[in-house]
């Protein structure tokens, strides 16, 4: 079972479930003295610098109104847009100054706008024209800077992303504003420890070795023949891939179910399938 910080033991009937990312329960839920070969090696040099993203949500006066929707009238009812300079070379360039831990330039970006109001607008702006919108940027992890540049640079970041939504916006400016929450990597890893101190979105990277059937390492991939009996390692950082959805959950579950005799989850083709391309490796 687990033990909790005051002393008090919690016994575990049928296993344990745990969403801590693969670095923490190895080094320290665990110990690397629990593991065998060179488990903890992997488990340290995982990769989490890449998934950082800028999440900024907007409340503005009125939504935003693309110069784009002259000829594609249908895109004011767009839910997800993608604002880039046509070419590869636009995505190409800007990962290349990630990876090379330099800021992606301002004028360059692919920013992602969201437009959050859609969903139900009682609930996510008031009546009128008012809207919220939320804006994705692929930026640096938080161990790029400390905490004192971090803010500034929260600040600094919403100038760039407002003057690089009105190219394609007019009606998105400062005057439209009626205010923000920056949402940065930094901000990620001090509120939600389990991303890392990089603030990872997905919780580890999401590149060839770190996903499928090998995620996160191939030695911990297995979760019906985990290294420890009865542990079920079970969020965004384990198989078969990152992202806040039910799936890493129903997999867990249904590991348990068929070893303890439990009730399984309804089956449906779409779910059988989704099993079946997991179990099989092919996702």
């Amino acid at each position: 079972g687990i033990r909790l910080a005051d002393g008090t033991e919690v016994e575990a009937k049928l296993g344990v479930v745990c969403g801590a990312n693969p670095i923490d329960l190895v080094w320290e839920l665990t110990g690397p003295e629990c593991w065998s070969d060179d488990v903890p090696r992997k488990v340290k040099n995982i990769e989490r610098d890449y998934i950082a993203i800028a999440w900024y949500t907007w409340a503005l006066k009125e939504r935003p109104v693309y110069k784009a929707e002259a000829f594609n009238p249908d895109l004011k009812d767009s839910l997800f847009i993608n604002l880039s300079r046509k070419g590869l070379d636009a995505m190409e360039k800007e990962i290349h100054r990630r990876l090379a831990g330099e800021w992606p330039d301002p004028e360059d970006f692919n920013l992602v706008p969201i437009n959050s109001f859609m969903f139900a607008h009682d609930t996510f702006a008031p009546p009128g024209d008012f809207a919220t919108v939320l804006t994705e940027q692929w930026i640096l992890p938080a161990t790029s800077y400390p905490e004192n540049e971090w803010k500034e640079i929260a600040s600094r970041h919403a100038d760039e992303i407002i003057a690089f939504w009105e190219k394609y916006c007019p009606n998105v400016t400062w005057d439209n504003v009626i205010g923000y929450t920056p949402v940065t990597p930094y901000f990620t890893a001090k509120h939600a420890p389990n991303f890392g101190p990089q603030g990872n979105w997905c919780v580890i990277d999401m590149d060839g070795p770190q996903i499928g059937r090998f995620r996160p390492i191939p030695e911990l991939a297995d979760l019906r023949n985990f290294p420890i009996k009865d542990l079920y390692p079970c969020s965004a950082a384990w198989h078969p891939y990152g992202g806040a959805m039910s799936m890493q959950g129903r997999w867990v579950y249904k590991i348990i179910a068929e070893k303890n005799g439990l009730t399984l989850p309804p089956e449906k083709e779409w779910t059988r399938m989704v099993d079946s391309a997991i179990r099989t490796g092919r996702v």
